[in-house]
């Protein structure tokens, strides 16, 4: 237990200096106005495969793991997958992707006034007011540091191996960090707080797991199951859906949002910016029936609500939408048509037919 508290307090002492250097000389805002660049090429392509090497060996761990003859062929190669597992389920997974971001709420650089964005810049470890923010800590970075995992189960059998591994995963989640930081999406702090969570959950994990354990497959499986349904559960997302046809010449906006913005247009379309915790939203859409437009949502929701609505109607279409909603007009404002006690319909008739 000694050598164990000794590890992490190396790591959280190391990543609390850091901190402490970046906030105090300034270095955090200075990088995030020096980095940004949202047309780099490189760290969109780091952004939509970084990600696949860890996601790659994971598959291949839990695999491993549930196949007996496999697990149990090699003591060192069960300890690796296993403080692997630990580190991404634990470090970048719940802890590092759900407690802190639910938590801190840190908006992200491109949100914050720093890059022209409406929220205030947020430190590490402050609750933001924004309830929005999804900075601290990065999963991108998280998902590079884990390879410098099995350093901690290969430190006493191969110790070279074991440095190589941890300079690997350190190098590779810089680069995915520095790629974030990029474009906006995460400040440096956010990155070492990425390594931190994940290499102490690494040391955890090696020093929790003895070779004499034996685990059944069944009982892995129910793991996972448990640590997938947590994820499913707290996973908060931000999407946008939208439609853009509709045969109805008069649609009634049944769901509310916290801006509305109308535009006259020769396209009609609607889309929503929604939040929400649950699975991967592609069930989620807005469909029309009756000349009433409503989201549809088939899976594992909840707490879906709408923070805008940009709605764009041609001349032939109108929108009927309560009085309780705020409404913000666009370049070509609609006009209003009718108005009752509790609803107003707006029609597109400033439209132009290029």
């Amino acid at each position: 237990m000694r050598q164990l508290s000794i590890r992490i307090f190396i790591i959280l002492l190391i990543s609390g200096l850091l901190t402490a250097i970046f906030l105090a000389t300034g270095w955090e805002l200075e990088l995030v106005n020096n980095l940004y660049n949202i047309n780099d090429k490189f760290s969109w392509w780091m952004r939509k495969f970084g990600k696949y090497p860890a996601i790659i060996v994971s598959i291949l761990a839990i695999v491993y793991m549930l196949i007996p003859y496999l697990r149990n062929k090699s003591q060192l190669l069960k300890r690796i997958a296993i403080t692997w597992l630990i580190a991404l389920i634990f470090g970048a997974g719940l802890v590092g992707g759900f407690i802190t971001v639910e938590g801190f709420d840190r908006p992200r650089p491109r949100e914050t006034t720093l890059l022209q964005g409406k929220e205030k810049y947020v430190p590490p470890f402050v609750v933001s007011e924004a309830k929005s923010g999804k900075s601290f800590t990065s999963g991108h970075a998280a998902m590079g540091f884990i390879f410098a995992v099995p350093f901690f189960a290969l430190r006493r059998r191969k110790p070279k191996t074991s440095y190589a591994f941890l300079a690997g995963g350190l190098l590779f989640g810089s680069i995915l960090g520095y790629t974030r930081m990029v474009l906006g999406a995460h400040f440096i702090t956010d990155v070492i707080w990425s390594a931190a969570f994940v290499l102490s959950f690494g040391a955890i994990g090696d020093y929790l797991w003895k070779d004499k354990y034996t685990i059944k497959s069944r009982y892995i499986l129910l793991f996972l199951l448990i640590i997938g349904l947590i994820i499913i559960y707290f996973n908060k997302f931000e999407r946008i859906v939208s439609i853009t046809s509709s045969n109805s010449s008069n649609i009634t906006i049944n769901t509310k949002c916290d801006e509305l913005l109308l535009n006259a247009a020769n396209d009609f379309s609607i889309a929503y910016t929604l939040t929400g915790y649950g699975a991967p939203i592609k069930n989620i859409a807005i469909k029309i029936n009756d000349n009433k437009a409503y989201l549809s949502t088939v899976g594992l929701f909840r707490k879906i609500h709408c923070k805008r609505a940009v709605i764009k109607l041609p001349k032939q279409k109108s929108i009927t939408i309560s009085k309780g909603q705020p409404i913000i007009m666009g370049i070509k404002p609609p006009s209003l048509v009718k108005s009752t006690k509790n609803y107003r319909t707006f029609s597109g008739n400033n439209a132009k037919n290029d």
